[in-house]
């Protein structure tokens, strides 16, 4: 009788082992096999990042060292209509004169679009593209002005949602792309421009 108990035990046990490798190999041929090209492309994602940089334009002397062109960085300069909410006339009225655009004009550019994606979904624009060539000191006027934006109301008394959602705004709906730009500054004007030429824009 208990060896037959046992015989019954080693059994049970041997199938328990058996099932469980056999779900192991399921499981790996499942990732390394059957998956493998799904799985190749995330973990790529997660491990490889592409950068552009552009390289700065050189700088053009005369014979005696005075400079004739030069490149300066500059911003392209975006916002997020999500994080704006319905605040579009107070942002727009803090920065249309830095940004030197018609005040009209960019209230309608702040506001939150929405389009349906090719999956079918409704999504709403996160990115609009303000102005380009945008002085590094300009920018930084920019970011002063967002900072001290007034609401016209007691911002201690609001609840903490609407406090978070003023700070978003302030810190994070007016921003610049992460790379930035290059603008062609000739010195003497145009002295010799028919032979420096001029760069231009490409959208």
């Amino acid at each position: 009788m208990a060896k037959k108990l046992q015989f019954r035990r080693l059994i049970a046990l041997t199938l328990f082992l058996a099932l469980a490798f056999a779900g192991l190999g399921y499981r790996l041929v499942d990732l390394q096999v059957l998956r493998h090209a799904e799985l190749k492309v995330k973990a790529r994602q997660n491990t490889q990042k592409e950068f552009l940089l552009n390289p700065r334009r050189g700088d053009i002397l005369d014979a005696k060292g005075n400079l004739l062109a030069t490149s300066v960085p500059v911003k392209t300069v975006c916002a997020d209509p999500t994080l704006i909410g319905n605040q579009q006339t107070v942002v727009a009225r803090a920065i249309a004169p830095l940004l030197q655009v018609n005040e009209n004009e960019l209230y309608q550019k702040l506001i939150p679009r929405t389009r349906v994606n090719e999956k079918g979904r409704t999504v709403t624009n996160q990115y609009v593209r303000l102005k380009q060539k945008v002085s590094v000191e300009n920018w930084q006027r920019i970011q002063e002005a967002m900072s001290k934006i007034s609401f016209g109301v007691d911002e201690k008394k609001l609840p903490k949602a609407q406090r978070s959602f003023l700070n978003d705004l302030r810190q994070k709906a007016i921003f610049t792309d992460p790379v930035d730009d290059q603008q062609r500054v000739y010195p003497n004007q145009n002295l010799a421009a028919h032979v420096l030429g001029f760069v231009g824009t490409e959208e």
